[in-house]
């Protein structure tokens, strides 16, 4: 069972076996098997009419929780890639073509990744504003300088973590940082120094595997996944990509 797999509300459920099965007999034992059930929870939150429920009735987005919102909208993106020929990788002024699909879904596959993402993406909600300096890499690395052994890892994940959430969801919030210094102009994000979006990956990387020696790393079953995201950084952010996309047509 992957770590990162939350058992779904009693809300979600409800909301999901109504949008799936309304006419359901015993929608008790559904819930429970959706829950239960990797294979049926993978089947149900990856269901076209689940997904149209949530996108094209922004109402019901209030009524779930974002576990379920955001695994709804990895699974669709899960099968928009099986499909695709190619990923794409976004730069200041176009989109490029890449052919790692295959890898980039080998890696999807590993069940422990697939839900590392949905917790990645529900960790940042929380986020009371909703900028990019909520998620300062410079404060974080700071905070390493204070921080005592044991507590280590939990601000090597976090590192890793925004580094992942803001290259795979804000994106284009880098690019238009160097654009506005191309330009000459005052940039929109001010008070650190400007990383480039190699940085972010090799600093992402870094992270994760300075989180994967950590001993509650060990000690959780946590150093496989994270020692998959260091290896595999680059591949982690294409799907996350698509799920910024998303979210921007959402809105």
């Amino acid at each position: 069972m992957a770590i990162f797999r939350n058992e779904l509300s009693e809300k979600d459920l409800d909301f999901v076996v109504e949008t799936l099965a309304p006419g359901a007999k015993d929608r008790e034992k559904l819930k429970e098997c959706i829950n239960q059930d990797p294979d049926i929870r993978r089947g149900s939150l990856g269901d076209e009419r689940l997904f149209q429920k949530i996108m094209q009735d922004p109402p019901s987005i209030s009524k779930i929780s974002p576990l379920l919102f955001f695994e709804v909208l990895l699974r669709r993106t899960v099968k928009e890639m099986e499909t695709a020929t190619h990923t794409i990788d976004i730069t200041v002024s176009m989109r490029i073509p890449v052919f790692d699909l295959n890898k980039t879904l080998d890696l999807l596959e590993e069940e422990e990744v697939f839900y590392y993402l949905v917790h990645l993406l529900t960790s940042f909600v929380s986020c009371e504003k909703k900028s990019f300096k909520d998620v300062s890499i410079d404060r974080l690395l700071e905070i390493t300088k204070i921080t005592e052994e044991e507590e280590r890892f939990f601000v090597y994940k976090r590192i890793a973590d925004t580094c992942l959430f803001v290259l795979g969801i804000f994106p284009k919030y880098l690019m238009y940082d160097y654009l506005y210094l191309f330009l000459k102009k005052k940039p929109p994000l001010t008070g650190e120094p400007k990383r480039s979006i190699a940085d972010y990956e090799m600093l992402g990387q870094e992270f994760y595997a300075l989180a994967a020696k950590q001993e509650i790393a060990k000690t959780g079953s946590l150093t496989n996944i994270f020692c998959l995201l260091s290896d595999n950084f680059y591949l982690a952010k294409k799907p996350l990509n698509l799920v910024s996309e998303k979210l921007a047509i959402s809105h």
